[in-house]
């Protein structure tokens, strides 16, 4: 007997539009809206007139804004001013209008809490099935942490050389330097008290010292020198340093202030720290050398993560332009100075473990910020490294 056939399967679609087989190509639309649910990178997408019509977590989290505060805003907000003024806006746009894509493009971009954030961006024409311009979807991938490290590696670099040119030098001038000095304090002996020589050549002496003493930061900066650590109480150490400069006379009016707990004791190398402290604090004093009312605030303030030491001036600050430059070597604003004060100092704390920055602004107090974590001690007391 035969049976029937079946009726054909009930197609629920469109007259005239048939159901899309599986291997039918996705569109741009649908592939953008399957990258913002499942990237964790920023996902957005604009409209032709570079409007934000949609955003993802990933572009939340990266750049600190809400989708509903950012919705229907053109992206040119995101970008720092200097990029601007250089015609990032327009090169982003005629790029993806002439290629179809721009494919990682490094940049920086502000964060909703004013931070500036470096970015990998990708970024691409958006159309729709029929090929109409609905405007463009960019990625944007945060790469900050290896600008950081890539800028780090290339001043260790950088600092190697200067540091291995520095100590040939130094050798080489010391020797004869030493020579000269002695050679002038056999002369000087032969004067007779009084004669008019006699201070010229004290004068000579002084710039001899003056450059042996130069010659000594070079050695300093140059060469590696161990980390010798011992039990320290920071702020014994510390009020012992200002001690020593409002000694020298070198605060003269200057008032005070200090917020110190009753003790921070640490494993730290006391001679470096020493020589930190003396050096952030005598640059504080040349700093309020020309203030009526000058005040130096001291800080020390264990945590649970580490020490924290603060040296605050109430100075006329730091231009920005000086401020990135103030821990190169040989950089200096003094008409007296090395300029390796504040390396040497860098260097001293890094070899804790540790980090010391700046905080200051033109016409504002400035802030150096030492912080000493309690891991990497732990760690340089022990075998083990600390993981």
């Amino acid at each position: 007997m035969d049976h029937p056939t079946p009726p054909p399967p009930h197609d629920s679609s469109p007259a005239g539009d048939p159901a899309p087989r599986p291997d039918a190509p996705l569109t741009d639309q649908l592939l953008l809206t399957i990258m913002q649910e499942i990237s964790r990178d920023a996902v957005l997408s604009l409209d032709p007139q570079g409007r934000i019509t949609s955003w993802n977590q990933g572009a939340e989290e990266l750049l600190g804004y809400p989708a509903a505060e950012v919705l229907g805003r053109h992206f040119d907000f995101m970008i720092p001013d200097d990029l601007k003024e250089r015609g990032e806006v327009t090169r982003l746009i005629e790029e993806t209008e002439r290629k179809g894509f721009l494919r990682d493009y490094e940049t920086r971009r502000i964060t909703g809490q004013g931070k500036e954030v470096h970015v990998l961006l990708t970024r691409m024409r958006l159309l729709d099935s029929d090929g109409k311009l609905l405007g463009a979807t960019a990625i944007l991938r945060d790469i900050t942490a290896r600008k950081r490290m890539e800028d780090e590696l290339v001043r260790a670099r950088t600092l190697a050389g200067i540091g291995e040119f520095a100590a040939r030098i130094a050798h080489e001038v010391k020797n004869p330097l030493t020579g000269i000095s002695t050679a002038l304090s056999v002369l000087r002996d032969t004067l007779e008290t009084g004669h008019p020589h006699g201070e010229l050549h004290d004068e000579i002496q002084r710039q001899i010292f003056r450059l042996d003493r130069i010659i000594d930061d070079l050695l300093t900066f140059a060469r590696h020198r161990p980390v010798d650590r011992q039990q320290t109480d920071l702020v014994n150490l510390l009020t012992r340093v200002l001690s020593l400069v409002q000694d020298s006379g070198n605060l003269g009016n200057v008032k005070v202030i200090q917020y110190l707990d009753d003790e921070a004791t640490v494993y730290v190398d006391p001679s470096m720290m020493e020589d930190v402290f003396f050096n952030l604090i005598t640059n504080a004093a040349d700093a309020l050398r020309q203030e009526e009312q000058g005040e130096l605030i001291l800080a020390v303030k264990p945590g649970p993560r580490g020490v924290a030491v603060t040296i605050t001036d109430n100075g006329p600050g730091i231009e920005d332009e000086v401020k990135d430059k103030i821990f190169d070597p040989f950089f200096t604003t003094k008409t007296r100075g090395t300029g390796l004060g504040l390396p040497i100092s860098r260097k001293h704390i890094e070899a804790h473990g540790g980090w010391l920055r700046v905080l200051s602004a033109p016409h504002k107090r400035t802030t150096f910020e030492i912080f000493l974590p309690l891991d990497a001690i732990a760690a340089s007391m022990t075998d083990n490294p600390v993981t």
